[in-house]
């Protein structure tokens, strides 16, 4: 009988024990920024989400900004 490798089939050894490795992509908040939704209700020139991460403004947020 062939025993295959954990390290194969999404586990990782820490500590001498087998642990999970559900995923090593990044985070979708770092790796998708133009779906950040800024929630701005009014005016925000240079204070929202959106131009922060250097976007402009979207139709996902409320504002009415001209980033």
């Amino acid at each position: 009988m062939t025993v295959t490798d954990p390290a194969e089939w999404g586990w990782t050894k820490q500590n001498n024990l087998w642990k999970v490795l559900w995923t090593n992509l990044d985070p979708i908040a770092e790796s998708c920024k133009e779906l950040t939704k800024c929630g701005c209700k009014t005016d925000c020139p240079g204070r929202c989400k959106c131009y922060g991460f250097g976007l402009a403004c979207t139709d996902l947020g409320s504002c009415i900004c001209q980033n």
